[in-house]
C-alpha cells in the first residue's frame, strides 16, 4: 500500500468580488433565502422545524460555498436529489457534472458523507452492496432526526459541524441574515481561502470484480440468468489478494483442482481465467442459495469456505460500540490489509421481508482536515457603522473516508464513503453487520 501525503491549497485569496466568475447561485440570493432558478428542488416537508435540519436554503448556501472553493475549475449547474426513507429527507446527492457528493441533512454530523471527483451518482443505478450501505446510513440519520434529548452540548465535533453550517449561511455575530431582518444592509459570503491536508492510502485490491461478470444458474420461470452474489465475488477477490499481493500460502481444495465448471484453475492465472472457477467454487461450497431473485450467502458458511483454503480470520460483529467496529477497520487498513464487510438488508416482497446479505471489501482510506478563512462583505443600503468586511477562521475536525470494492455493478476507484462514530447513533450499519479481518495461515 502506497501512502501519498500532499498539501493542496484550494484557492488563493480573491481581492474583490468583481474578480470572480459569475456564480450559479446569486450572492445576495444565498444569504437572502432566495434560490437560483432550478438549482434546488422544491421545499421539502421533512422535519425542517428542527434547528438541525439541512433544508433547501442550506443546500443553496453550500453549493455557493463550493463554487467559491473551486474558482479554478469550471463548475456546471449542479443537480440535487434528496435521499430519504419513510417520506423524510436524510441526505442530498449533489451531482456537479463531473464529480458528486452526498451531504447529510442533519447539521450535527459531518456534512460530507460520500464524494467522488469523477462521474455522477444515481442511487437507482448503484449495486446491491452500495445501496445497502447508503440505506443503513439513511436509517441511522433518520433515528438521529427523531432524537429529542440534547446530544450536542459538550460534543465538540457536533458543535463544530453546526458552526460550519452557520458560517456557510452567513450567520455570524448574531448579525441579520436577510434584507428583511435589517433593511440597512446584510452580510454576504464574498470569498474563501481554503487549505486542505490530505493523506491518501490507495486501493490495495487491484481487481474490481463484480457479480454481474459471472453466472451461477438459470431461473427458468423468469427467463433470467442469476449471479453468484456479492459474497462469492468478494471472498474470491480477497483470496486472490492474499495469494498474489500478500504472499500467503493458500491450499487449493480438492474439488477445485484441475478443471472446475470447464475452467482449469490456476492461482498464477487468477486474475484472468482462474477467477471464474474460483467465484463459482465459493458459490457452491458456501451453500449460497438463490430464491425470488435474491442470493443469500450465510456468513458462517462463507467463513468455512475461506478456511478450506487454509486461511484463518477473525470476525467482528457490530453488536457493541461502533467505535470498536470502526477501530477494527482502521487497524486492518493501517496494517496493509483489507477487510471483508457485510451488511444485511431486507427486500420487501408483499408482506414478507426477504433478508439479503451484502458483501464488499474496504481496502482504501484517506484522512483530511480543512482550514478555511471566510470573508464576508457587508451590503449596505444606507449609511451604517458596520465593518465593510469580516473574516472568520474555521478548522474542521479530522475526517476519514473509505474506498470500497462493492462487488456489484461498476464502482469507481475515486469514490469515498464515511464511516463515523461521532454521535453513537450515527452509522450503526444495522445490527446484523460484520467485518472479516486479520487473515493468516
Amino acid at each position: 500500500m502506497n501512502a501519498k501525503t500532499y498539501l493542496l491549497i484550494a484557492l488563493s485569496i480573491i481581492a474583490a468580488l468583481s474578480c470572480q466568475k459569475e456564480p450559479l447561485v446569486a450572492v445576495d440570493a444565498v444569504c437572502d433565502k432566495v434560490v437560483g432558478n432550478d438549482v434546488i428542488m422544491a421545499e421539502t416537508k421533512a422535519a425542517k422545524s428542527t434547528d438541525f435540519f439541512v433544508g433547501e436554503s442550506d443546500i443553496a448556501s453550500y453549493v455557493y460555498y463550493k463554487q467559491l472553493c473551486n474558482k479554478e475549475k469550471e463548475m456546471q449547474e449542479p443537480e440535487i436529489t434528496p435521499l430519504g426513507i419513510d417520506g423524510g429527507v436524510q441526505a442530498y446527492a449533489i451531482n456537479y457534472g463531473e464529480g458528486w457528493e452526498i451531504i447529510s441533512a442533519d447539521k450535527r454530523i459531518r456534512p460530507v458523507l460520500a464524494q467522488a471527483s469523477k462521474g455522477s451518482f444515481n442511487l437507482k443505478k448503484t449495486g446491491t452492496s452500495e445501496t445497502a450501505f447508503i440505506n443503513s446510513v439513511l436509517n441511522s440519520i433518520a433515528s438521529l432526526q427523531k432524537e429529542e434529548k440534547d446530544i450536542v452540548t459538550g460534543n465538540e465535533t457536533a458543535e463544530s459541524h453546526i458552526q460550519f453550517w452557520k458560517l456557510v449561511n452567513c450567520e455570524i455575530d448574531e448579525s441579520p441574515r436577510t434584507k428583511a431582518a435589517e433593511p440597512e444592509g446584510y452580510y454576504v459570503l464574498d470569498h474563501v481561502d481554503q487549505g486542505t491536508i490530505i493523506h491518501t492510502h490507495d486501493h490495495m485490491v487491484m481487481t474490481n470484480w463484480i457479480e454481474e461478470y459471472y453466472t451461477a444458474g438459470y431461473d427458468f420461470p423468469l427467463n433470467y440468468w442469476y449471479h453468484p452474489g456479492t459474497g462469492s465475488v468478494a471472498a474470491a477477490q480477497l483470496l486472490a489478494f492474499l495469494y498474489k499481493e500478500k504472499g500467503l500460502s493458500l491450499t487449493t481444495p480438492t474439488s477445485l483442482q484441475g478443471s472446475f465448471m470447464g475452467t482449469i484453475f490456476d492461482w498464477n492465472n487468477i486474475y484472468n481465467d482462474g477467477a471464474n472457477a474460483l467465484v463459482n467454487y465459493i458459490y457452491q461450497d458456501s451453500n449460497t442459495t438463490y430464491s425470488n431473485q435474491t442470493v443469500w450467502t450465510d456468513r458462517s458458511f462463507l467463513l468455512q469456505t475461506i478456511a478450506s483454503f487454509g486461511v484463518n480470520c477473525n470476525v467482528r460483529s457490530n453488536t457493541g460500540a461502533i467505535s470498536y467496529f470502526k477501530q477494527t477497520i482502521d487497524n486492518s487498513l493501517g496494517n496493509g490489509e483489507p477487510v471483508l464487510g457485510l451488511i444485511e438488508s431486507y427486500i420487501i416482497n408483499g408482506s414478507n421481508y426477504n433478508p439479503k446479505q451484502n458483501y464488499f471489501i474496504i481496502d482504501a482510506y484517506k484522512e483530511y482536515q480543512e482550514e478555511t478563512i471566510y470573508y464576508y462583505r457587508y451590503v449596505s443600503t444606507n449609511a451604517t457603522d458596520r465593518p465593510a468586511y469580516l473574516e472568520r477562521v474555521y478548522g474542521s475536525p479530522r475526517y476519514e473516508m473509505y474506498g470500497m470494492r462493492w462487488c456489484s455493478l461498476y464502482c469507481s476507484d475515486d469514490s469515498w464513503y464515511a464511516i463515523d462514530s461521532t454521535l453513537g447513533l450515527y452509522y450503526n450499519l444495522l445490527l446484523d453487520s460484520a467485518v472479516f479481518h486479520n487473515f493468516s495461515n
